[in-house]
């Protein structure tokens, strides 16, 4: 079935904007400040393509300012307004907007909005548009793989259950016949009580995998099970308890059992790939999630610890391809935000890890993502290019290679693409918002309002991630809020009081007056 994002022209767009802005302006909205929120919300993430990702959960903290404990079963917010909202609309095209040319409709059973083109009761000039993908079936079984709860007994552990969700999630990922969540949307779910078909329906997903780990001296104990969304009913559960030395031929065993399970037939080269895993040294495996864990929260202690864990890995397995991309990654952001142990140093060691993770799995999206992230920043862009176009082939269900492809087509002024990757990630991770990538497309485009609306929320969500901080302070100095813009280059010299990269500016934007403008932008607002 066709899965493709229905597109509207420039001038379509510029019309359902225009008209928005008319609809904000008259009382009925303007007096109320929470359903304009709602209304403009809503309709710039259906222009933008994003309209799948629309759910209770995603309008609960983004537009009603609920924080990530928000659970839709229990507050019912989204759902009264939305009723409130679908109101206003009839009340604003019956009464007021009759002739107005363009429709904009809130339609029952999605959050997305529906756009007509011309007059009430005229036949639409292009029937269905705003009927976006989210009301598509899609092709694939869409597979949602959630925590797995940690029955150990020892909260320490929790890093290596959550490794084993992980790596379910990236074995799924690499079967052509599936097209699998990330880990950003389902993570949400942790800790929460929602039943299956909750799950489901916030994920648009077809079936959920869950269970449990107990890891208890040498052995290990997992439980899990495959559920069908429309049901409630197992398609399949097992419960394993081996070593912990065979805990990798158990995650094989579970991505076959899937796969049966969903009658799902692999290609000769997917059904060698089972039995290969990246090591089969324990101790390194567990390096490597603990790093990964690390890395994640952008502190620079954490940083230092997951270099530390990483390069432990590698001695352990020197033939370990995802531990050498995980250290890459590490020295690339060191070397963004000024941590570098050796400035002069880390990009090039980094381009070897990467190299020697791409020589030792060549198949994996992952390996080749970070390949070419790595050479984004030593400004080798066909290669960048190259790498990640080679990612994106491999492993179309991986949100990090369209992500990082998103920011890659951004920085080169690519905004139109860069926007359809970021589109294609959200429909693979419907709960992630993609704050940074989206803000930094608005941002290069010179919508600055909207990559600050963008920016500031990703700073609140990653208040260690430097970056945001960068495209958020020069936006507000190019918009003349000079005072706000201080208050981000304080965090930045918070986070690193040695943070000294303003002269240079940001090397990845190929425009070079644009590059200037965001240089001088920080120097006028005081960052060395």
């Amino acid at each position: 079935m066709d899965e493709t994002v229905i597109q509207w022209s420039a001038d379509e767009v510029t019309a359902i904007r225009d008209q928005l802005a008319r609809m904000l302006r008259h009382p009925l909205f303007a007096q109320s400040e929470r359903q304009s929120r709602f209304l403009k919300y809503v309709v710039e993430e259906t222009v933008t393509g994003a309209g799948r990702r629309l759910n209770q959960f995603v309008l609960g903290v983004e537009v009603f300012d609920r924080d990530q404990r928000f659970d839709p079963a229990i507050d019912s917010i989204v759902r009264v307004e939305a009723g409130r909202l679908r109101a206003k609309l009839r009340e604003y095209y019956d009464e007021f907007g009759q002739d107005d040319p363009v429709v904009i409709e809130l339609p029952k059973g999605t959050y997305a909005m529906a756009v007509q083109f011309g007059s009430i009761g005229a036949a639409p000039d292009h029937p269905g548009r705003g009927v976006t993908d989210r009301q598509i079936p899609p092709a694939k079984p869409v597979v949602a793989v959630l925590p797995f709860e940690n029955l150990s007994g020892d909260q320490e552990q929790e890093y290596f259950t959550s490794g084993v969700a992980e790596d379910l999630i990236t074995e799924l990922s690499r079967v052509s016949g599936l097209r699998v969540i990330s880990r950003q949307s389902s993570v949400t779910f942790k800790g929460k009580s929602a039943t299956v078909q909750q799950v489901c329906e916030e994920l648009r997903a077809d079936y959920v995998v869950e269970g449990s780990v107990r890891k208890v001296g040498a052995r290990v104990r997992i439980s899990t099970q495959l559920v069908d969304g429309r049901t409630g009913q197992d398609r399949w559960a097992q419960r394993y308890d081996r070593e912990l030395l065979d805990i990798f031929s158990v995650q094989d065993e579970v991505v076959q059992k899937i796969t049966a399970a969903l009658q799902i037939n692999l290609s000769p080269a997917e059904e060698t790939r089972f039995g290969r895993k990246g090591t089969d040294n324990l101790e390194a495996y567990d390096c490597v999630l603990r790093g990964v864990e690390y890395f994640r929260s952008f502190r620079k202690q954490d940083l230092f610890q997951a270099r530390a864990l990483l390069r432990h890995a590698i001695r352990l397995d020197p033939g370990y391809a995802e531990a050498y991309a995980a250290l890459a990654r590490v020295l690339v952001y060191e070397w963004i935000v000024g941590l570098s142990e050796n400035r002069e140093t880390a990009l090039t060691e980094a381009v070897a890890l990467s190299l020697r993770a791409v020589e030792l799995d060549p198949g994996s999206a992952l390996t080749h993502s970070t390949l070419g992230w790595t050479y984004l920043w030593l400004n080798e862009y066909d290669k960048a290019n190259s790498e990640g176009e080679a990612a994106i082939k491999l492993d179309q269900s991986s949100s990090f290679a369209l992500e990082w492809m998103a920011m890659c087509r951004a920085w080169a002024g690519q905004t139109g693409e860069a926007m359809q990757l970021v589109e294609r990630a959200l429909r693979l991770n419907p709960m992630e918002p993609y704050y940074f990538a989206r803000g930094l497309t608005y941002y290069v485009m010179g919508r600055l309002d909207e990559a600050i609306e963008l920016l500031e929320k990703g700073a609140r969500k990653s208040p260690w991630f430097l970056p945001a901080r960068l495209y958020l302070a020069s936006s507000y100095g190019l918009l003349g809020r000079e005072s706000d813009g201080r208050k981000h280059v304080a965090e930045i010299l918070r986070i690193n009081p040695d943070y000294g990269m303003a002269a240079e500016g940001d090397r990845r934007i190929r425009d070079p007056e644009l590059g200037k403008r965001f240089s001088d932008s920080l120097r006028r607002l005081g960052l060395p």
